[in-house]
């Protein structure tokens, strides 16, 4: 399923499936922006599938978790004891408004179980994906252009055969994360209910636009309607 438009008042949440390496044959790294709704859908918003080193990891995490004012972050714990957690936990004290990171630990449950456990709520209607041609991104490893729902499409399809699955196992992380909660449903006479992905998208970069040229005003009322 596809979702055409972005109900306002989500929560949105970063989910985090880091590679060990930095390798040709290795695994991506990817990060997952999901938005549960107030009827607990739960849309694909954003992501990235690369391969990055440790900084280029924290940077990119930082640069998401701003941009989507997330209420969680779920990080699988491989990889982020060392290097990760110093450059993640540096840049997060200097700024405001990012939470801590939930690691999400190893599991006795093997990866593919834990993919197979979305059957259900994908069966129900439960994940909506964006549109193709939506989220496009530029990898920093080869350079090339890339759609992330086309790279989650033959992921969904070549399950559990296929070489790569980690877009899916991304998505299996709420369910283990603590601090994750549906929406608060909007009062009727709020107007309007829904946004665009590029809507909501060019009002983000609004804001910020505003605030850069206007420093006094993040402690005005001028905020995105989304919250």
């Amino acid at each position: 399923h596809y979702y055409s438009e972005i109900p306002l008042g989500c929560n949105y949440y970063l989910l985090i499936d880091p590679a060990s390496a930095r390798k040709k044959k290795s695994d991506y790294t990817v990060m997952t922006i999901i938005a549960i709704d107030s009827d607990n859908n739960r849309l694909i918003i954003d992501g990235i599938r690369d391969k990055l080193d440790p900084k280029q990891r924290v940077d990119t995490a930082i640069s998401l978790a701003q941009r989507w004012e997330v209420k969680g972050i779920g990080w699988e714990a491989i990889a982020f004891q060392s290097t990760d957690l110093f450059y993640f936990e540096e840049k997060r004290r200097k700024l405001k408004g990012i939470p801590t990171v939930e690691e999400i630990k190893s599991q006795k449950v093997s990866k593919e179980d834990r993919v197979r456990g979305l059957l259900p709520s994908y069966v129900n209607g439960k994940w909506l994906w964006a549109p193709k041609g939506v989220i496009v991104k530029q990898s920093k490893f080869s350079g090339k252009s890339y759609d992330f729902i086309e790279d989650l499409e033959k992921e969904f399809l070549s399950f559990p055969l296929g070489a790569h699955d980690d877009i899916l196992d991304t998505q299996t992380f709420l369910s283990l994360m603590k601090s994750v909660y549906r929406a608060k449903p909007l009062s009727e006479n709020k107007e309007p209910t829904e946004m665009t992905y590029g809507e909501i998208s060019s009002q983000v970069d609004e804001e910020k636009r505003f605030v850069r040229k206007n420093p006094w005003a993040k402690f005005d009322t001028f905020r995105v309607s989304r919250r």
